[in-house]
């Protein structure tokens, strides 16, 4: 190769220079070049208006160079009127070796230095006359150094050039490596001119194009990165490549062409375009593992027939293809004008590829989604674009118009079941996903057990219904594995995640209560439960209404679930997260503390409780030593599974009386107080018992004036169902007496 000096122009004064760049590069070279070991030499000017600089380098070079980089290198700068790509950077030797990070270049002329990983429109905006002659001077020092290539940088391609895309998935090519096989490929419609785009097809075809090509997959051997060559051109061309990387395409084509006549005795095969693949594994030293490996793929507009007789394999008459028995060698010049043009091959959208560029590992957890509504059909479809592709969908419902304003379906699955129509979606990005769907409510009928086999085997429930019966069976149940449950408040504003720990210890229910606490001790959180936007009705029945909230609020939120979720299979332990939206564009996440949870059986109820409270309690009780002290119990009874769930206490009223040796509770405000607590917390949380502390060395049992007065509040709480709680704080421990 050398350089074509004859084609630079006329030698022209640097004073004479018109092009901006030109001209700032000339100038910098004068005034600063030694500074940067550089310098002008002589400027030309094309007919074309092209301007060119001659200017020599100063390398600083290692002793032991592994690129043959001169003490000095001249290289030829190149500004074009249309400024529309960086100056080209020539080097002016014909000897200049060929390394890594050359660029594609004519065969006539020496290919040009490749300066900026970033697209001109971005280099551009800082680019200066310094920093341009700093990047070729730093470019030629690297090279000799052999380091200008790092080594956590991705390889060199081998061939560049490309005019199309072939969609295809690593697995299906090992499996056509593997098994001599071919790939059926159909191409997408291709208008005004479009680069082609083909999709490899599975055994299930795909459902919008029919096959037009025939893909011949030949793996080459491991071929050393770093330097870029021209695309073949033609099928001649692209043999004579694969000599080179280790790969007879003539006697694969000729010996797969025979093959083919043999099993495909209708015409019509022939007529398919033929499509060649090359797997090219790469090295990035000479004898080192192989790292990565480059798909190219070459089309042509020419049939497997055509193929078959530029190869003198095959010969036609009348229309039909058959056997030469004799063939002869090819000629090659029929081989020449079987021109190629050449397709990157890209990933297909699978697991693997959209975990990767999620930037995360890809999770292989099996998901019972229960609730395929607004938030959770978003958080199903967000988690599948990064790569969950297991999944096992629950709910009864048929998709209404009404719902579009939130749901991550559209249109055309009104009134199809959301759990149906939502697999639907998930295959639609995931074509290998693996999709269940249950079109009922979680409390199946006897009878059901085909349905509840569905979502056997799953790894992680997705509680996404916003209902309370649902979470407390999942709670209740040992058949389910760790639950999350994810919920919007009535305006949409704020999000609750409750997530079981990985033994379910802290389970869903109890989790509840802590949310509800969290949002009585926090007065940021005291408008979650607050719908001041109403709800509005779509249909005549009682039942047909709806609340006001916004998709961007619904989507936020669904957005940060799978955060939470993908964070949650990493980590065993329980949470509460609660995130509200500030209004102004701020998101507030608060991570509520989890205390170890109390569980005791009293006849027939259950009584659950944690530490926190127990912990506040003995504050409240040292703050009034040594008299008693005491208060009310708030919290809440689940009457369908007999659970009393102490969550809070409230102080002594003022006119409460307090003695070393007795206390009793006054009601000054107390009503108040409750009623906050119950608006609070839409109700969830009430009155539940009352408690009191006892001095020191003083034992938590009750004493004979507390069994009087559990007596009388178990008698006042019958009349609702209720049974009455009285808990007693010592010094060293506490009992509760129902």
């Amino acid at each position: 190769m050398k350089t074509p000096t004859d084609s630079l122009g006329v030698e022209m004064p640097t004073s004479e220079l018109l092009l901006r760049r030109a001209k700032l590069t000339a100038h910098f070279l004068i005034m600063k070049g030694g500074e940067n070991f550089a310098r002008l030499e002589k400027a030309y000017q094309r007919e074309n208006g092209d301007e060119t600089l001659l200017i020599t380098l100063i390398v600083e070079r290692p002793q032991r160079r592994v690129h043959d980089i001169h003490a000095e290198e001249q290289v030829l700068i190149i500004f074009t009127e249309e400024d529309n790509a960086p100056p080209c950077v020539v080097p002016f030797r014909e000897d200049f070796p060929n390394v890594p990070h050359l660029m594609i270049g004519s065969p006539r002329m020496t290919r040009p230095l490749c300066l900026y990983e970033e697209p001109w429109e971005h280099a551009r905006i800082h680019w200066t006359p310094s920093r341009f002659i700093q990047r070729i001077h730093f470019w030629l020092t690297r090279t000799a150094e052999g380091i200008l290539h790092a080594e956590d940088q991705p390889l060199e391609p081998l061939l560049a050039g490309s005019e199309g895309w072939l969609v295809c998935s690593d697995a299906l090519i090992a499996d056509a490596v593997a098994k001599r096989s071919t790939v059926k490929l159909c191409r997408a419609p291709a208008e005004n001119g479009e680069r082609p785009l083909l999709f490899a097809v599975k055994d299930a075809g795909h459902p919008r194009l029919k096959v037009t090509n025939l893909a011949l997959v030949v793996e080459c051997l491991p071929q050393l990165h770093g330097i870029i060559r021209m695309k073949p051109g033609s099928l001649r061309d692209l043999i004579e490549y694969s000599v080179e990387a280790g790969a007879d395409l003539k006697a694969i084509l000729r010996d797969t062409l025979k093959g083919w006549f043999m099993e495909h005795p209708v015409q019509s095969f022939y007529k398919l375009n033929l499509l060649i693949l090359l797997v090219l594994p790469k090295m990035r030293v000479e004898g080192g593992a192989v790292q990565s490996t480059e798909y190219r793929a070459f089309i042509t507009v020419k049939s497997i027939q055509d193929i078959g007789v530029a190869l003198d394999v095959y010969e036609v008459r009348e229309g039909n293809v058959g056997l030469m028995l004799n063939p002869e060698d090819c000629n090659e010049l029929k081989l020449s004008e079987i021109k190629l043009g050449m397709v990157d091959c890209i990933p297909e959208f699978d697991s693997k590829f959209a975990a990767t560029l999620t930037g995360k590992m890809q999770v292989d957890e099996t998901i019972l989604l229960v609730g395929a509504g607004a938030i959770g059909s978003q958080v199903a479809i967000n988690l599948a674009r990064a790569g969950l592709n297991k999944w096992c969908i629950l709910d009864g419902d048929v998709l209404l118009p009404h719902n579009l304003a939130r749901h991550a379906l559209d249109q055309r699955s009104v009134g199809i079941n959301k759990a149906v129509a939502l697999c639907d979606a998930i295959i639609g990005i995931l074509p290998e996903a693996q999709v269940k769907f249950v079109a009922a409510d979680l409390f199946l009928r006897r009878g059901d057990d085909d349905q509840a086999n569905q979502w056997k085997g799953s790894s992680l429930v997705l509680d996404c219904s916003a209902s309370m019966p649902v979470s407390r069976h999942l709670a209740e149940s040992d058949k389910f594995p760790r639950c999350i449950s994810i919920f919007l408040s009535p305006n949409g504003r704020s999000l609750c995640v409750l997530c079981e720990d990985a033994e379910r210890f802290h389970r869903l229910d109890w989790l509840e209560m802590v949310q509800y606490r969290a949002v009585l001790e926090h007065n940021k959180l005291q408008d979650f439960y607050k719908n001041v936007d109403g709800k509005t009705r779509y249909g005549a029945s009682c039942r047909d209404v709806t609340s006001f909230i916004a998709q961007h609020h619904v989507g936020a939120w669904a957005a940060l679930c799978c955060r939470f979720v993908r964070d949650a299979v990493q980590d065993e332990e329980a949470k509460v997260i609660i995130a509200s939206d500030s209004g102004g564009g701020e998101t507030k996440i608060m991570a509520v503390n989890i205390a170890p949870a109390i569980k005791c059986q009293l006849g027939e109820w259950l009584v659950q409780t944690d530490h926190i409270l127990l912990e506040k309690l003995e504050r409240m009780r040292a703050e009034k030593l040594p008299t008693e002290t005491g208060g009310t119990l708030v919290g809440a009874f689940d009457m369908d599974r007999q659970i009393c769930y102490l969550v809070d206490a409230l102080p002594a009223p003022p006119d409460s009386i307090e003695a070393p040796d007795g206390f009793n509770r006054g009601m000054a405000g107390l009503r108040e107080r409750i009623a906050s607590v119950e608006k609070i917390t839409a109700s969830q949380l009430t009155y539940i018992g009352e408690w009191h502390s006892h001095p020191d060395d003083c034992p938590a049992s009750p004493s004979s004036d507390d069994v009087n007065l559990h007596q009388w509040l178990a008698g006042h709480m019958q009349f609702d169902g209720l049974p009455g709680v009285m808990l007693i704080i010592g010094d060293r421990d506490w009992s509760v007496v129902l």
